[in-house]
């Protein structure tokens, strides 16, 4: 049954162990860096929420802090019950939605932005190599549910109007069960988990404004490289000079924004932004 969250939020347990758990500032110039260790402290936290939750597990559903739901039908009506009267909604999705109602969660979501709801979603760069997962994304930040991509990994979660989360029971991208949270320093703790990873990630439609820049030959160019094809046989593809090529492949770097790093493999990312772009 679907509790009114705002009414739940101060109320505690006399006997419910007191979280330790302080919420950190943010700003949004942080580095993506920063965001793997407070993941760390999230498994954390969901370690201690479950053993609340379970500690709980005999008192009625009315004096839950935290409360565990195995049911995934019953975790999908609350969300949809929760989706249809908040005014916020921040969601992190950590795999596709072809296990969830995802036709009749899309009718509410946009319902929802209809009467002026405001959405944010975090989905893992994976899910854009879907091309009918990417055409939803893009189809739901067209409407106003705003979307970022990360490669970071992800835990499900959604937070409505900041006063109670979904917290998926364990890391899996289809997970059985949610935690249920309306303990305030707890939820403020995803909410800072969820700033500082949108902060982190990038824009789902960077990637096709940036190719726009590129050149009808950049552009061929681009497509052999996505085909795996090598500099000298893009350049016996094309009839142009090997140099040629890899003018033509640096100046696509430039223009993807995609600087030298040891720890990144440009030629791999610029075929990325093409492919996820040709699914549009």
């Amino acid at each position: 049954m679907h509790e009114d969250p705002g009414s739940q939020g101060s109320r505690r347990p006399a006997l419910l162990p007191t979280p330790t758990t302080t919420p950190l500032h943010y700003g949004g110039g942080e580095a993506r860096g920063e965001v793997e260790p407070y993941r760390a402290r999230l498994e954390r936290i969901a370690h201690e929420l479950n053993k609340i939750a379970a500690a709980q597990a005999g008192r009625p559903a009315t004096a839950h802090d935290v409360e565990r739901v195995d049911d995934n039908a019953a975790v999908w009506q609350r969300v949809r019950d929760l989706t249809s009267s908040a005014d916020e909604i921040l969601a992190m999705r950590a795999g596709d939605a072809r296990h969830r109602d995802s036709k009749g969660a899309r009718l509410i979501t946009m319902e929802a932005l209809r009467r002026g709801a405001t959405f944010r979603t975090i989905v893992r760069a994976e899910l854009m190599s879907s091309p009918d997962q990417a055409a939803r994304v893009r189809e739901l930040h067209a409407a106003g549910d705003l979307h970022r991509v990360s490669d970071e990994p992800l835990r499900e979660m959604l937070v409505f109007d900041r006063v109670v989360a979904f917290l998926a029971v364990s890391p899996d991208a289809r997970p059985v069960g949610a935690l249920v949270i309306r303990q305030p320093s707890m939820v403020m703790a995803l909410v800072d988990l969820f700033e500082r990873t949108w902060a982190g990630g990038s824009d789902v439609m960077a990637a096709s404004d940036q190719l726009e820049r590129l050149t009808r030959r950049e552009r061929e160019v681009l497509s052999l490289m996505s085909q795996g094809r090598s500099n000298r046989a893009i350049a016996r593809t094309l009839s142009i000079m090997d140099v040629t090529v890899t003018k033509h492949v640096a100046n696509i770097f430039t223009k993807l924004e995609l600087s030298p790093d040891e720890s990144d493999h440009r030629r791999v990312l610029a075929v990325l932004a093409y492919l996820r772009n040709q699914q549009r």
